[in-house]
């Protein structure tokens, strides 16, 4: 996870599969008491779509450089071609 985005996405994920039941409570008594009726928005579901885009998105954006670049940025280094023996 190198401490980056995925990290971070990780980290409030957690921290909402936790707090998500005591905040859906808090919104539903206060849509109730605003008079829309008991609504309340699932915070957990929205942080784990919100995770799995930035890993999707930091797979692809890899993978594209993965390809030439070692996981440290550096040209990567090609063996070369040995034919097959026949």
């Amino acid at each position: 996870m190198d401490g980056g985005p995925i990290l971070a996405a990780t980290a409030i994920v957690y921290v909402t599969s936790f707090a998500s039941s005591y905040l859906s409570l808090a919104e539903l008594r206060l849509t109730e008491f605003l008079g829309i009726g008991p609504v309340a928005l699932q915070i957990g579901t929205l942080a784990l779509a919100w995770r799995a885009w930035i890993a999707y998105s930091s797979a692809h954006h890899n993978s594209s450089r993965e390809a030439i670049h070692s996981i440290d940025g550096t040209p990567r280094k090609r063996l070369p071609h040995i034919p097959p023996s026949s």
